[in-house]
This record gives structure tokens, sequence and C-alpha cells, in this order.
């Protein structure tokens, strides 16, 4: 058993829109936008939306962190 549904709230409307577009222009960030196509065409649901960094202050901090550990 695991997860049908992933609710997925990004702080980047550009990333938002690409991400549901499924392309982008240039050929930066374009592997990783072909991973994460790859993973939602799974069996499950997987709803992006865009969520202000201020509304969701432990996912920035979490992230802040694991940009200081690269």
């Amino acid at each position: 058993m695991g997860f049908t549904n992933v609710e997925l709230s990004i702080d980047s409307q550009v990333v938002v829109y690409v991400i549901q577009a499924g392309r982008m222009q240039g050929s930066a960030g374009c592997t990783v936008l072909k991973k994460i196509r790859r993973v939602m065409e799974q069996d499950w649901i997987v709803k992006v939306s865009h969520e202000y960094r201020e509304a969701n202050k432990v996912a920035d901090s979490l992230a802040n962190i694991g940009c200081s550990i690269e």
C-alpha cells in the first residue's frame, strides 16, 4: 500500500507552469522536468499548485537547510 494522492506546493509560479505545461524553453532544467513528468505519470494523482513562501514557513526552512548542506 502506498500513496495514491500527492499535493505538491511550490513557491515559484514559473515552476508550477512549467510542470503543468510539460514543456519549457531552452535546455536548462529539461532533464529534471522529464524526470518530474515521468514520476507524475505513474499510477497516482498529483496536484501541483503555487503557494507563497510565507504561507509555508516550515517547508521554506527545510529548503534553506537543504541548500546550506550542499
